[in-house]
């Protein structure tokens, strides 16, 4: 057996749903399947007894023309195909136009390659081939289809396909329906959609299989295509605005003009001036054994008066102020209220 093989040299940059132009198809089955008499018959539309021992993983690739496939004569009223043509994941803009085949090499399960991770994760669907004269090929496909839930993860949906081969040996048949119903159960696949019996000497189904494969790969593509624009759309609505400093509006019980503004009370020292020969500055209340200094006079002396309440100025009171006689102020004699 050679090296693994890898579609890419590189591990893949996008995702494989955005490539549309090509559709990968992993093949996996043990020695001696028909895995790769079945891909002969698909690639090149002939058949070949493949001898024990001579066999080599490869990649086989073929050009597609999907539209005149699905048109055929023998696809004529099949459900799945024109559910697919009236469906939105049929763009003819977007069809691939070649396919291609990874014939797997058989691999155990304690089998950790990172080669064979990388040709799981590249590859758009996984054909799962068992030889019905050999009970021992169906029980290992459990081995393969482990690998490609662990690596892919067993919430993805990825088309999977038990394929079983040689159909035309009756004679020698050794595994029926039963363990195939029951194999089908246990990896939770639909009989009816997943499960094909083919002979490639015969070219039983061989036609029918492909088909159905290519539209389980552009409906999964499609699929994944939609999940990614739904979370990109939600992580755009998702970033956080900057937060917008709100504009003040009016109150109604604030003032809107000079003449609503009432009195306020307060303790404050007022100066009511009047006219005077005499200016006294106010005085601090402290003790000092310094004599007061004397002050310059004017024609106004002031009066320092403290209040607690609204403050407001009577005129008969304005009257009474300007009626009192002067008389000469000193720096001692200053009223404090």
């Amino acid at each position: 057996m050679s090296g693994l093989l890898l579609y890419d040299a590189q591990p893949q940059q996008i995702p494989r749903c955005y490539d549309t132009g090509v559709s990968r198809i992993m093949v996996m089955g043990d020695t001696g399947s028909g895995k790769t008499s079945f891909i002969l018959r698909c690639v090149n539309g002939t058949y070949r007894d493949i001898d024990s021992g001579v066999y080599m993983e490869d990649i086989y690739r073929r050009s597609l023309n999907l539209p005149l496939l699905l048109h055929d004569p023998a696809f004529q009223g099949d459900h799945d195909v024109q559910e697919f043509l009236d469906s939105a994941a049929y763009d003819r803009r977007a069809l691939p136009k070649e396919v291609d085949f990874l014939d797997a090499a058989p691999f155990e399960i304690a089998d950790f390659s990172e080669l064979r991770n990388q040709q799981i994760l590249q590859s758009d669907a996984f054909l799962l081939c068992f030889d019905t004269t050999s009970e021992e090929s169906l029980l290992n496909l459990r081995t393969y289809q482990r690998r490609i839930e662990r690596v892919r993860g067993i919430d993805d949906n990825v088309p999977i396909l038990i394929v079983a081969t040689k159909a035309d040996m009756l004679s020698e048949r050794k595994v029926g329906s039963p363990e195939i119903l029951e194999t089908m159960a246990r990896f939770e696949l639909p009989y009816e959609h997943n499960f094909f019996e083919v002979s490639s000497k015969h070219n039983t189904n061989v036609k029918s299989l492909f088909v159905k494969a290519l539209i389980m790969v552009e409906k999964y593509k499609y699929q994944q295509r939609y999940l990614a624009q739904q979370q990109l759309e939600q992580a755009q609505t998702q970033v956080p605005e900057e937060p917008q400093t709100p504009i003040p509006t009016p109150d109604s019980s604030s003032p809107t003009s000079d003449t609503d503004i009432g009195p306020v009370a307060s303790n404050v020292q007022l100066i009511h001036m009047k006219d005077s020969g005499d200016i006294q500055a106010p005085q601090p209340q402290q003790q000092s054994s310094r004599p007061p200094r004397s002050k310059s006079h004017s024609s106004r002396s002031i009066i320092i008066s403290e209040k607690t309440d609204a403050i407001e100025c009577s005129p008969n009171e304005k009257r009474t102020a300007t009626a009192t006689p002067r008389k000469q102020h000193s720096d001692s004699c200053c009223v404090i209220c």
